[in-house]
């Protein structure tokens, strides 16, 4: 019988090991989600940033080269993104897919959209130039921000649920734990009562 407990509580002892480092994981892959959505938002930034130092310093021939550069690292950002499956689950990763999937459209739009101000920069045409930064490129940016919070929230959905589970897992272990050493201790008690009278 104490055999028994013995194994039964290492085989528990193992369920609640495993549980802990499935939260761990499931917590690391959350969080490497939410740095390339964070680092996607940062690129963006930086992309609006020479536009808007092109649209003031007039300065084509520098920051076109720059702008290329940025917004290549930006969709490099979105394919990266996209070869991840974001979610705990078929639902939340088909949701999710959705999203990037609307965010590739989003970098497309962006690229079609610098070059059309680059071109108008260019050609000396700087108020159409900065009618498409204040118009299309604000537009894009609330599409940018809107995605990107229900990324982040759908994530912090699954972070939270993997949470809980876990949670949950390990307090069963651990009752469990509890259950068997005061059965362990029961039975020690029986065994030595038996054997003193013997």
């Amino acid at each position: 019988v104490m055999i028994f407990l013995v194994a039964l509580a290492s085989g528990v002892g193992l369920f609640y090991s495993r549980s802990a480092k499935t939260a761990l994981d499931t917590a690391h892959d959350y969080s490497t989600q939410i740095n390339e959505v964070r680092s996607l938002q940062l690129q963006w930034a930086s992309v609006v940033s020479l536009v808007d130092k092109l649209l003031l310093s007039r300065q084509t021939s520098i920051i076109d080269q720059q702008l290329n550069q940025e917004i290549a690292a930006f969709n490099q950002k979105l394919v990266d993104l996209q070869e991840q499956n974001i979610g705990q689950n078929s639902a939340a990763i088909a949701e999710n897919r959705e999203i990037v999937k609307d965010l590739q459209q989003l970098g497309a739009d962006l690229t079609k959209i610098t070059s059309q101000i680059t071109k108008y920069a260019q050609e000396g045409s700087w108020a159409r130039a900065q009618t498409l930064r204040f118009t299309e490129m604000t537009s894009l940016q609330r599409r940018l921000n809107d995605n990107l919070d229900q990324l982040n929230n759908n994530v912090a959905s699954d972070i939270d649920a993997a949470i809980i589970v876990s949670n949950t897992r390990q307090d069963s272990a651990n009752t469990q734990l509890t259950t068997i050493l005061a059965l362990a201790l029961i039975m020690s008690a029986i065994l030595a009562y038996i054997t003193t009278r013997s």
